[in-house]
């Protein structure tokens, strides 16, 4: 015949711990802990704050740049205001009448000695050193042939003086010859004058064809 048996009831560790007051342990342990962990936090934020701060207030980083001594010039600056008057004021014009073709600077330009300010039209001067030069080869001419001229009548000089001695020749042929040599030589020494003449004109053409372009006197700054 079976039977049918009421076994203990078995408790719970919770109510064990309860029903001996160790509950009320575990609580403290558990709270104990995380008031551990929260100041653990705050010294950690702490230390991040005197950190940062530190890091902020330290001076910022100065890079130097260094180079090896050496001797240059020193330009000081000055900062005013007022007029300037110059030093040397130079007035430019042209010694040649006529037609300006163009104007190379502008007011208030620096410009160095020797620069162009300006030009004047060359037409008419380039026709007149054309001439000149046409005269200079012309009287050129003239002299070679006059030269030649004269050597010739010098030789027939010679011949008819030869032939005076012999008794082959008058008195006269003599003299004509002399005369004519002498001609010959006046009008060698005429081409000579009319060729330096033609080469002073033409030099003089010249200056003026090169006085046409206006150069900068000196170093400076153009006024007007």
């Amino acid at each position: 015949m079976d039977q049918i048996v009421n076994l203990p009831k078995t408790e719970s560790t919770s109510d064990i711990e309860t029903a001996l007051g160790l509950d009320h342990l575990g609580l403290k342990k558990k709270r104990h802990r995380g008031w551990l962990y929260g100041l653990l936090v705050l010294v950690v934020i702490a230390a991040s704050l005197a950190g940062y701060q530190w890091y902020a207030a330290s001076p910022a980083r100065i890079d130097y740049t260094t180079a090896p001594a050496a001797v240059a010039d020193l330009t000081v600056e000055v900062s005013a205001t007022g007029t300037l008057q110059p030093l040397t004021q130079v007035d430019i014009s042209s010694e040649l009448s006529g037609v300006v073709r163009s104007v190379a600077v502008n007011e208030n330009q620096q410009v160095k000695k020797g620069d162009v300010l300006a030009a004047l039209d060359t037409a008419k001067l380039e026709v007149q050193i054309e001439r000149a030069e046409a005269s200079a080869k012309a009287a050129a001419a003239n002299v070679e042939t006059a030269t030649v001229t004269l050597t010739e009548n010098e030789r027939g000089l010679v011949r008819a003086a030869a032939l005076t001695r012999r008794g082959m020749a008058t008195d006269q042929s003599l003299e004509a010859a002399t005369a004519t040599r002498d001609r010959s030589k006046a009008a060698l020494d005429s081409a000579k004058a009319s060729l330096a003449i033609a080469n002073a004109d033409l030099k003089a053409q010249q200056t003026d064809f090169a006085k046409s372009t206006i150069y900068a006197p000196i170093d400076g700054i153009v006024l007007t």
